[in-house]
């Protein structure tokens, strides 16, 4: 059995995205409506890149889906601390606006809160902040890449 790896593509026609390789696109679908918990359906426009391993047969040609991999770009802080209400409010309001200003109207961001912090290293107010902000956890784990 070989397996490869193919990047979903699109292509405009009529002003609309469609996907280059139709058959391709179906299958990944088709694996993803089978394999995946959430989103359901999923929309492969939502995701930078989306890379789909297939088995192939011998022209070449992907005859079952093995496995999806989607990717976002998604602002991060890894620095988060506050002291001060105003503090929280002024900075929280400047990372929104040059995050909109960026494009990112909309996007969700990752805060990170270390899990392993004592109660006296967390913000004053933090869990108000984060019911303010909708904030919940985002169901991540970090990799290096090597």
């Amino acid at each position: 059995m070989k397996v490869h790896v193919f990047q979903l593509m699109w292509k405009a026609v009529g002003g609309a995205l469609v996907p280059v390789d139709e058959q391709l696109f179906q299958l990944a679908a088709e694996y993803a409506d089978k394999n995946l918990a959430n989103p359901k359906p999923i929309n492969f426009l939502d995701y930078k890149n989306a890379w789909f391993a297939c088995e192939v047969d011998e022209a070449g040609k992907p005859v079952r889906g093995l496995g999806l991999l989607c990717m976002v770009l998604r602002p991060d802080f890894p620095v988060c601390r506050f002291t001060d209400n105003a503090a929280t409010k002024k900075l929280v309001d400047r990372a929104s606006d040059y995050l909109h200003d960026q494009g990112y109207r909309g996007a969700h961001v990752l805060v990170h809160i270390a899990k392993d912090e004592a109660p006296e290293e967390r913000c004053p107010n933090y869990l108000d902040w984060m019911t303010a902000f909708g904030m919940k956890p985002a169901d991540r784990y970090t990799f290096d890449i090597k």
